[in-house]
Parts: C-alpha cells; structure tokens; sequence
C-alpha cells in the first residue's frame, strides 16, 4: 500500500514539474516575439489602389519574395528591397505553405483549412503578387517552381504519406500547368528510395 501511494506521488509531482516546464517555456516564447521592424508594414491589402502602386514600385527595383516567419505573419508573402532589407511589405493573403515567384508570376500552395477535399491549392499571382486563379491539389504540398520564362509552374505533393524517409514508397505526384492557358497536366512521379 505504501508503495502504490509513493508511486502515485511520483507521477503527480512529474505532471506538476512537466506543467510549471511548458507554461514557462509559453511565456519564455512570448518575450522572444520581436516587434515588426520600424520599416515593415504588416498586412497588406492589394485591394488598396496606393498599396498596390506601392507593391509595384518595389518590384520594378532589385527585389526578395519571401516567405515570412515571424510569429504575428507566419507563411505570408513578403516583399522587400534589396538595397534596404529592413523595409518589408507583407501580403495580407494568402498564407504559403510552399512558394517560388518568378520575374513576372508567382506560385503559391495553400493548404486548405476548410474542407478536406482538395488538400491544398495551387494559387497562381501576376506581377503585382494578386492571385489570378487558384487549381486544387490531391496532396500535401512539398515543392514549387516557376519556369525561368515564366510559362510554366509545377507543384509537388505528396499523396500518400509525407516523408522522404523510410523504405516504404511513397507516391508523389507532379501537377504541371502552363501559366497563360487553362490546361493542366498531373502525372505520379516514382519516388527516389534511396533519397534520406
């Protein structure tokens, strides 16, 4: 009886060091936030005609298309000059899971968050970064690319399982679109086993 007691003191007092440990670390994380940078703009809407004249007159200059990663923006478009990395435009919508922007069109995968059917969106932008079309996707995406001639754009998801690990196969499948027509072409690729 003694020992069942001691045993069950035990796991209370690992549950009570285990809960002090993550609320620390919650709160240890919530002082790590870094402000927006005093040159960064938060949230921006296309839609506002300045904030797309804006949107264009950084990307007639050198110029990065990024993902962001901060904590109050995660996974959405920024845009920043390459002379001045410090003032940053990030897009309101849509948030990337995967992206790659060419010099006049940009891919971006979106995860859909609101039915399970499709998985994910392929959402095609112009120049300006405003989406034009969006296709569905039958898996997780894991990669885009733009063509250098900017007429093609490629997605690859994965299906069935979402590793590159493991002796089991996977199937993954490639989604091809040509960026000014409609049509689209989707073939399963063979995945590499011996890729770690």
């Amino acid at each position: 009886m003694a020992i069942s007691n001691k045993r069950a003191l035990i796991f209370v007092a690992v549950i009570v060091l285990c809960t002090l440990g993550v609320a620390g670390y919650v709160q240890w994380r919530q002082r790590l936030r870094t402000p927006a940078a005093a040159g960064a703009t938060l949230g921006l809407n296309l839609g506002d005609p300045a904030a797309a004249a804006r949107v264009d007159q950084l990307r007639a200059a050198s110029h990065i298309v990024y993902l962001s990663r901060r904590t109050d923006s995660f996974d959405q478009v920024g845009l920043a000059p390459a002379a001045n990395p410090e003032e940053q435009l990030l897009l309101a919508a849509p948030a990337c899971e995967r992206s790659y922007f060419g010099s006049r069109i940009g891919l971006c995968l979106v995860i859909n968050r609101e039915s399970l059917s499709p998985k994910a969106y392929a959402v095609f932008m112009d120049h300006a970064l405003k989406p034009t079309r969006q296709l569905p996707l039958d898996g997780l995406p894991i990669r885009a690319r733009v063509s250098p001639d900017n007429r093609w754009a490629a997605a690859t998801v994965f299906v069935t399982g979402e590793s590159y690990v493991g002796d089991s196969p996977r199937e993954r499948r490639c989604s091809i679109s040509r960026t000014a027509a409609s049509s689209t072409t989707s073939k399963p690729s063979r995945p590499n086993a011996t890729a770690r």
